[in-house]
């Protein structure tokens, strides 16, 4: 499957242990094209939030998701709710870059919705 762009991800309340294991697993994962952009800053225009849920910041950083957003939340207690996945801690390398694996895949349609070359216009 081609790239064509990145999936935009923020993050909120992560440790530097856990910022290294995600930094690590997008620069595998773009070694077979799959690739991620880490905007910490805004989280209004992630595709993806990545938020540890057990820290304060993290924890009220959920307030401030969009209600469309995926949120991966790294939590010591499972979490449901609407485009929520939960990966337990302490995290676990190969499991977090599978699930980043699923979110882009079941995502790529949508990252690229606003390319115009992919647009197909019909004219009767």
């Amino acid at each position: 499957m081609p790239t064509t762009t990145s999936l935009l991800v923020s993050i909120k309340g992560l440790d530097d242990g856990v910022q290294k294991t995600l930094l690590t697993s997008f620069q595998s994962l773009q070694q077979n094209g799959i690739n991620f952009e880490l905007n910490i800053r805004n989280l209004k225009v992630a595709h993806l939030v990545v938020i540890d849920d057990d820290d304060e910041c993290g924890k009220a950083a959920l307030n401030d998701v969009r209600d469309g957003q995926v949120k991966l939340l790294l939590s010591s207690k499972r979490k449901l709710g609407k485009n929520t996945v939960t990966i337990p801690k302490p995290v676990d390398p190969l499991r977090l870059e599978h699930v980043l694996r699923k979110i882009y895949h079941l995502m790529y349609h949508q990252i690229n919705a606003d390319i115009p070359d992919k647009l197909t216009i019909t004219h009767h």
